[in-house]
């Protein structure tokens, strides 16, 4: 398995086939096209997010979210005002940010992929490609709603990029 640029194709890492298969690819950005990208365009990092054509969300150190693109939103059901600044497994809807301790503080924290691959790409300083993970989320309305995600994450000037690339239900 590798992982290369979306942008220019480069190779970004390669994987252990044994393990992954030689025939995945991951995507995500080599720091040149992302500041060739954001540079060129006079982005803001909020209308760089919205070329992705998988749902983004930018998240802090703290895994506070940042910027979500629009299918981000989409995916997750919730206007911008209850996702920026909020943490992931709060706008994410994790049955474990309901719980006393909070989102992040739980027993059940330590084993979050999502929340470990984020936190690994901070302190490698690397992304983690296409990892998979199961979440149980709990509905505005009280419903439960069980998702497996498979992701990717990158870094890009001190954040880190969850690219979710699918999701089942």
């Amino acid at each position: 398995m590798k992982t290369t640029c979306l942008l220019c194709g480069r190779v970004l890492k390669v994987f252990d086939s044994k393990i992954h298969g030689d025939q995945v690819v991951s995507h995500g950005l080599c720091d040149a096209c992302l500041h060739h990208s954001i540079a060129q365009m006079g982005a803001s990092i909020q209308e760089f997010i919205e070329g992705f054509t998988t749902p983004v969300a930018v998240l802090s150190r703290e895994g506070r979210v940042l910027a979500v693109n629009q299918r981000a939103e989409d995916m997750i059901g919730k206007p911008p005002n209850q996702i920026k600044g909020f943490l992931g497994g709060e706008v994410f809807e994790c049955e474990n940010s309901h719980l006393p301790q909070g989102c992040g503080k739980t027993k059940h924290c330590n084993g979050c992929d999502i929340r470990n691959s984020i936190l690994r790409t901070y302190k490698e300083n690397e992304g983690q490609a296409r990892v998979t993970s199961f979440l149980r989320r709990v509905l505005k309305d009280g419903s439960i709603k069980d998702v497996v995600w498979t992701f990717s994450t990158s870094i890009h000037k001190g954040v880190v990029f969850l690219s979710i690339e699918s999701e089942e239900c």
